[in-house]
């Protein structure tokens, strides 16, 4: 990301609220992105055509500083 994403620039994905061996799936995706920027939102939106799961939607913004950065 630190190569592509522009200073003011902002991150977006998607992470299924799915439960694996008592850890959401999201769980681990969210924190990786949590360690690279200093603004993240959550959203939560149920999806009809996933069996009516509920998704979580990410933004994120405020890359943090990388020491390989130049």
């Amino acid at each position: 990301m630190s190569r592509v994403l522009k200073e003011d620039g902002t991150f977006g994905t998607h992470a299924q609220l799915t439960k694996f061996e008592g850890q959401y799936q999201a769980e681990p995706i969210i924190a990786a992105i949590a360690r690279r920027f200093e603004n993240v939102e959550v959203n939560p939106r149920v999806v009809p055509s996933y069996q009516n799961q509920t998704w979580l939607f990410v933004q994120a913004r405020g890359l943090k500083p990388d020491e390989g950065r130049a």
